[in-house]
């Protein structure tokens, strides 16, 4: 695809099976969205994106650059993050959604 959405709103949208791959995604914001099933495979430039409360059940993460990425609050299950670079505090924004 490699779209430059960076910035872009796409807040509590209904994206299922959205194919993002290798776009450009700087400060863009997923917050509440519903991403199942969605392709995010090879994206490299994510700084600032955020995807709290997400739905991100079974979306590929695979050999996306995903180290400045908010995940608080979202929904992983059974997501693939095969060869992803994740941010440090991702198992702590994972567990906090298991725990509330």
């Amino acid at each position: 695809m490699n779209a430059q959405l960076s910035g872009c709103s796409f807040k509590s949208a209904d994206l299922p099976d959205g194919v993002f791959t290798e776009a450009s995604f700087q400060d863009a914001d997923f917050d509440g969205a519903n991403l199942e099933v969605a392709k995010f495979d090879g994206v490299t430039q994510a700084a600032g994106l955020s995807f709290r409360n997400a739905s991100l059940i079974e979306v590929d993460f695979t050999n996306a650059n995903l180290e400045d990425v908010d995940f608080t609050g979202a929904d992983i299950t059974d997501a693939v993050f095969d060869g992803a670079s994740l941010p440090e505090t991702f198992d702590e924004m994972i567990i906090a959604k298991i725990d509330t």
